[in-house]
């Protein structure tokens, strides 16, 4: 009988093991998914938030190389890719050596967003979601010389912007988080009015005025969108100044 209870109870414990197993591979699984289809867990908008930060410095010091290197004027600065952008060619084209992502010129090449930064759960998906997008005729406020009137003063104070649309609220959160830039209320700057044109109007090196980030003066942040503007309320946008004017 001694034996039979070992036996007993041995299974049993084999069996709450299995069970525990399974509840930690269970929860292990729903960590790595990041929740929600329009959420992501904490560390892993952390890592994200320090790959589209390292990302954009690396554009930002790609444009500057080129102004010092091989004496681009900012008209002549060029975001036109050969893979995964369209709409950026300048009219005449660009020189090769003015091109961001070109390897005569800034020598970077163009990275596609990862699907998991961008909030999925907007209906329908935004024209601009799942590319990096730079922006014609807006200004940032506070930056080079564009001040709050930047968007209406006939001054060619636009500046060169790379903007990350459409992303995750809590990556935008973490992102400023890394920036030491305070979300108020647990949220992101809000926008006031328009942060790039309702046409998406892409930049192909001409500035005039239009549109305006105002974000205290920042040069690199993480804002939601304003109501009744573009990009409207509850949808969250990286922006990185490349050059300001």
């Amino acid at each position: 009988m001694k034996r039979i209870s070992e036996k007993g109870s041995a299974l049993f414990i084999i069996l709450i093991a299995v069970v525990l197993f399974a509840a930690l591979a269970y929860s292990v699984a729903q960590m790595m998914k990041g929740g929600s289809p329009d959420t992501i867990s904490v560390e892993k908008s952390r890592l994200a938030g320090n790959e589209i930060l390292n990302y954009a410095r690396a554009m930002r010091q790609a444009a500057q190389n080129i102004k010092i290197s091989h004496g681009c004027a900012d008209a002549d600065i060029s975001f036109e890719a050969t893979t995964g952008l369209v709409g950026y060619g300048h009219t005449p084209a660009a020189n090769d050596m003015c091109k961001l992502f070109h390897p005569n010129g800034g020598s970077l090449v163009y990275q596609e967003p990862v699907p998991e930064w961008l909030d999925i759960s907007i209906s329908p998906a935004p024209a601009l979601q799942g590319q990096w997008y730079f922006p014609a005729s807006t200004c940032a406020v506070g930056t080079g010389t564009a001040d709050a009137t930047c968007n209406t003063d006939t001054n060619s104070n636009e500046a060169l912007i790379a903007v990350l649309p459409y992303i995750k609220k809590n990556l935008c959160i973490q992102i400023n988080k890394l920036l030491g830039v305070v979300n108020p209320g647990g949220t992101p700057p809000l926008e006031t009015l328009n942060a790039w044109p309702v046409a998406a109007l892409k930049y192909t090196g001409d500035f005039t005025d239009g549109e305006k980030i105002d974000q205290a003066g920042r040069q690199v942040g993480c804002f939601e969108g304003a109501v009744a503007s573009t990009p409207g309320p509850k949808t969250y946008h990286f922006f990185q100044v490349i050059i300001p004017r």
